[in-house]
């Protein structure tokens, strides 16, 4: 990154603002409720709605009309939770979407994520605006740019995703070899939990959620979210829970002096677009506001893969489910009721669903050593491309012909 960034300015590269607007324009897209749609997992067509999980898609839906059809390699906004995402393919939108087109013509993937970085940097800035102001906020964004002969260096943008795509990979590998992780051979009693699931061998029952749970209270502390953002040192140093998503959930530090510190229990959204969001939170943190947290009162030290179980089922209850209006509190979802696995004593089966988030474990890091293990092959391949191209040019720079 070092060596990009010198060279870049070496070669009379600097830094300069520019304004959105004249890079790109933004479009209302022709929307569709997702009752329109067929929906498969085989379909072509991404449907882009105002969720900010898996990059902002709900599914995908077979072809339906070109009117609605949206130009893909593009940038796709949901006005409830203003997160930007990159578009590769056509695709179709619900309500309250927006869809920004670049004014050049050097655009691709890498460049994208380039602006998407720096875009969902002002998320905040966007959802304190009106729905109708919004466009407006965003074209009068500033953004600070790699600039080259007064203009947007754009094979700069390229290179550094590019490195930093290699250097993240890096770090997974690192992360799975310390961990453990990159351990991804199930054991006999994994493999059987998984049998059971999937051959329907596994009794479920359902229990009211105010039942197994119980939400933890918490001094309230004095501090804005506003005032707080981005601080960060020896006093402020308690990560602190919010509404948001990113995260998972703590969006900023707290003193740990007169604060309430959790540990090992589940945190939930209770505002905004996020409402009924919920994460496992195995490290120490304390709640800050528009959130609270529950803890499972059934067993005594309940574990992790117990605790990533129940946000499963919690959320396949509670998530999308509560709104603006009738927001996720305790009050409301304690009534709700969850499918739990039981044994024939009718007790919670806690075997099962340990080897089973075990198993799903491995099974997802099976995939993600799969796919560190390609990329950072390709990354290995593109350096002995570069490298023998240089030779070959260096030869012909030498060569009589």
């Amino acid at each position: 990154m070092t060596k990009l960034k010198e060279d870049f300015e070496a070669s009379g590269g600097v830094w300069k603002e520019w304004r959105i607007g004249d890079l790109f324009i933004l479009k209302s897209n022709p929307q569709l409720d997702k009752d329109n749609f067929v929906f498969s997992e085989n379909a072509k067509y991404p449907y882009f709605t105002r969720t900010v999980f898996n990059n902002g898609i709900f599914g995908n839906v077979e072809f339906f009309d070109n009117e609605h059809l949206i130009k893909g390699n593009s940038i796709a906004v949901g006005m409830m939770g203003m997160q930007f995402f990159y578009m590769c393919y056509d695709f179709y939108a619900g309500q309250f979407t927006k869809t920004a087109y670049p004014r050049f013509s050097e655009f691709n993937e890498n460049i994208a994520l380039y602006f998407i970085s720096l875009l969902n940097r002002f998320q905040k800035k966007y959802l304190g605006v009106l729905v109708r102001n919004f466009e407006d906020a965003f074209y009068n964004t500033y953004v600070t740019l790699p600039t080259l002969k007064n203009e947007p260096s754009y094979s700069y943008m390229e290179q550094y995703i590019t490195l930093l795509e290699e250097e993240k990979m890096l770090q997974v590998e690192k992360f799975l070899k310390d961990s453990g992780l990159n351990d991804t051979i199930l054991t006999a009693e994994e493999t059987s939990a998984l049998e059971k699931f999937r051959n329907g061998e596994v009794k479920f029952e359902e229990r009211k959620i105010g039942e197994l749970f119980e939400k933890i209270k918490v001094k309230r502390l004095k501090y804005k979210v506003k005032d707080l953002e981005g601080k960060f040192d020896g006093e402020f140093c308690l990560p602190a829970l919010t509404a948001g998503i990113e995260n998972q959930g703590l969006s900023c530090f707290v003193p740990r002096e007169n604060a309430t510190i959790l540990k090992n229990v589940i945190s939930v959204s209770a505002n905004g677009a996020n409402t009924g969001v919920m994460f496992y939170q195995p490290n120490e943190f304390t709640v800050l506001q528009d959130s609270y947290a529950i803890k499972y009162i059934k067993k005594q030290n309940t574990s992790k893969n117990e605790y990533l179980f129940f946000v499963s089922i919690l959320q396949k209850t509670i998530r999308g489910n509560y709104t603006w209006s009738e927001k996720a509190g305790w009050e409301r979802i304690k009534i709700e009721y969850v499918s739990v696995p039981i044994i024939d004593t009718n007790e919670i089966d806690y075997t099962f669903m340990q080897h089973f988030i075990s198993a799903l474990e491995k099974l997802v890091m099976r995939g993600v050593v799969k796919y560190k293990d390609e990329m950072l092959n390709a990354y290995d391949k593109a350096l002995d491309f570069a490298v023998a191209a240089e030779q070959m040019l260096n030869y012909g720079q030498k060569s009589e012909f």
